[in-house]
C-alpha cells in the first residue's frame, strides 16, 4: 500500500515546494490558524506569517514530524551556523550539542546510518536526485553545464535547450520514466499517468515551458 512506503522512514529532507502562494494568502487574510502536511517540514513553517497563529503540522511519519522539529530548531542558529549544519557533514559529537533538547536519539539514529553526511539530503526523495543528477552531469557533460549556467537571459537560455535538443531528450528517456523512479523511490508504486503522452513527453515539455519562462 502506498501508505506504507510513506511511514517507512525519512522520505524528504528538503523538498521543493513553493510556498510563495499559500504564505501570501495567509497574510492577505491574517490568518490565526494554519493545518499543513509536514512533508520535510520547510513548507509548512514558511507559511507561518506575521499575525498571532497556530500552526499545526500533520504528517503520516513520524520520521516527518521529528525531521520537522530539528528544522524549526535549527532556525535559531546564526546564518553562517545554519549553512553549516544543512549543508557540512556532521561531526558527532557537535551534534549531540546542536540536539540536546529535542528528540536526540532519533535524530542520532538519523545521522548515523547517513554516515553523517550533509543533512539537506537523508531523504529519499533528494537522494534520488542525486543520482539522478549525476546521470545528467555525464551526458551533458561539464562544457555544457558551464554554458547553461552562465546564460544572461531566457533566450539564450532557450537556445541552449534548442542547440542540445536531442542530448536533452535523450537524458528525460533515461531519467524520466516509471520505471527508473519506481527502482531508485517508490518501490513499484510510482503515480500512475492519467494523460495520453508519454512520460518523457510530458517531462519534455513541462521542462522546454519552464526554461523559456524561467532564468
Amino acid at each position: 500500500m502506498i501508505m506504507n512506503f510513506f511511514i517507512q522512514e525519512l522520505n524528504y529532507s528538503f523538498a521543493n515546494e513553493d510556498s510563495f502562494f499559500e504564505r501570501e494568502l495567509s497574510e492577505i487574510f491574517e490568518s490565526k490558524s494554519i493545518l499543513a502536511v509536514c512533508g520535510s517540514g520547510l513548507r509548512g513553517l514558511l507559511l507561518v506569517n506575521s499575525h498571532k497563529q497556530n500552526l499545526d503540522l500533520i504528517d503520516i511519519s513520524k520520521d516527518q514530524l521529528a525531521w520537522a522539529n530539528l528544522r524549526l530548531k535549527s532556525f535559531g542558529l546564526n546564518e553562517d551556523e545554519y549553512k553549516k549544519f544543512w549543508l557540512e557533514k556532521q561531526d558527532p559529537q557537535t551534534l549531540k550539542d546542536t540536539l540536546s533538547d529535542i528528540d536526540n536519539n532519533q535524530m542520532y539514529e538519523f545521522f548515523a546510518s547517513n554516515d553523517w553526511m550533509e543533512p539537506l539530503y537523508y531523504g529519499r526523495w533528494e537522494k534520488t536526485f542525486l543520482k539522478l543528477n549525476r546521470i545528467v552531469k555525464f551526458i551533458f557533460g561539464k562544457k555544457r553545464l558551464n554554458e547553461l549556467e552562465h546564460c544572461q537571459n531566457i533566450q539564450e537560455q532557450i537556445e541552449f535547450f534548442e542547440k542540445n535538443r536531442l542530448r536533452w531528450y535523450f537524458i528525460l528517456t533515461i531519467v524520466g520514466n516509471k520505471s527508473l523512479f519506481n527502482r531508485l523511490m517508490y518501490k513499484g508504486q510510482f503515480v500512475k499517468k492519467n494523460i495520453a503522452q508519454s512520460y518523457v513527453q510530458f517531462y519534455y515539455n513541462a521542462y522546454k515551458k519552464l526554461t523559456a519562462n524561467v532564468l
